[in-house]
């Protein structure tokens, strides 16, 4: 079988809502050894370069890290259905052929733009690759080529996403970025986000279309319990935590229309802890909920990118009920959500 064939029946298993999390997991690991056979990157061995590189506007993860982010089942699966449904709106809605499709942090497997490749032709749609490492824009163009999909990709640049601009006489309609952590912290998404969705044509769409945080207070009694009953039967299955959770607030919202002056804000919100508020027992966390694309959204904890972040806990920075905390946006070379108390 040719390996583009076999990489399409693994991407269709992935994709399919009939598969069960076993066989997609499993169909990630076949795209990995294929992978691995075609451009020799492995992500499970040292790669050619393993350090992190700080940029001013946040961190670039090494290729190998960036290898490994294949194996997230949830993420890359709504991650490429998302693009591919986009596309398909596009398809219906712009004019201009073919559609123009930026993916800024592509790793070394152009992951997602390859895998949403597939469903397209090369009249239809061209993907251009973007990346700080140049280990990565090298080992994705061996792969490409080995997959016989050169017709369907363009440009390969080796630039910082936070201040690439696109050539301005050719329309942008797609740009694809997942540069992130949960919390929004580390990783140069929010800036690479501000500057390349300034770029896009009129119409033109970002993936994920939304990225929220927001502050959350957990009440650990309930919780407990809640898991107690999941010990005591043997059930792990989808929990309900919806009783010990309250949102207190959104802190933050990043989407194609968000500006610098919005997320630079100080501050973004200034929240009052409740009288109800107990340092003893309840915990506040940062939650991340990403809508990759109309209604395929990741909720906390359903990968990496949106596991809670501890804000306060009773063991670690305790706050009594009537602090009054103001939270703002750094986007300097550490970014991520900072605090102060107001009283």
């Amino acid at each position: 079988m040719h390996p583009r064939q076999e990489l399409k029946q693994l991407t269709d298993l992935l994709l399919s809502d009939e598969s069960h999390w076993g066989e997609r997991r499993e169909s990630l690991q076949e795209m990995h050894r294929l992978f691995v056979d075609l451009n020799h990157f492995n992500a499970y061995e040292p790669a050619v370069k393993v350090d992190e590189e700080w940029l001013p506007n946040g961190c670039a993860i090494s290729p190998r890290g960036a290898a490994m982010c294949l194996f997230e089942i949830t993420r890359t699966r709504l991650f490429v259905k998302g693009i591919v449904s986009a596309i398909h709106q596009l398809l219906k809605e712009q004019k201009t052929r073919p559609l123009q499709i930026l993916d800024a942090g592509c790793g070394p497997y152009a992951l997602l733009s390859l895998l949403a490749a597939q469903y397209f032709s090369a009249d239809e749609v061209q993907f251009h690759l973007l990346d700080i490492h140049e280990t990565n824009i090298d080992a994705s163009k061996i792969l490409i080529e080995a997959l016989d999909m050169t017709d369907q990709f363009g440009s390969c640049i080796i630039a910082d996403a936070c201040t690439y601009q696109w050539p301005p006489a050719l329309p942008l309609h797609l740009i694809i970025t997942e540069t992130m952590l949960n919390g929004l912290r580390k990783e140069p998404q929010v800036s690479i986000t501000l500057n390349l969705s300034r770029q896009l044509a009129a119409g033109g769409l970002l993936i994920p279309e939304h990225v929220a945080v927001d502050l959350v207070r957990i009440n650990n009694s309930i919780k407990n319990k809640i898991m107690q009953t999941a010990i005591d039967t043997g059930y792990y299955g989808e929990l309900d935590f919806s009783d010990c959770e309250k949102k207190l607030s959104s802190i933050v919202t990043l989407t194609k229309e968000t500006t610098v002056a919005d997320i630079t804000r100080k501050p973004l919100e200034t929240i009052m802890l409740p009288a109800d508020h107990k340092p003893d027992f309840h915990c506040l966390q940062f939650h991340t909920t990403i809508t990759v694309f109309d209604k395929l959204v990741m909720h906390h904890s359903d990968s990496s990118l949106t596991l809670p972040l501890h804000f306060s806990q009773p063991n670690k920075n305790p706050m009594d009920a009537g602090r009054t905390v103001a939270f703002h946006y750094n986007t300097s070379t550490n970014p991520g959500i900072e605090f102060e108390f107001v009283n």
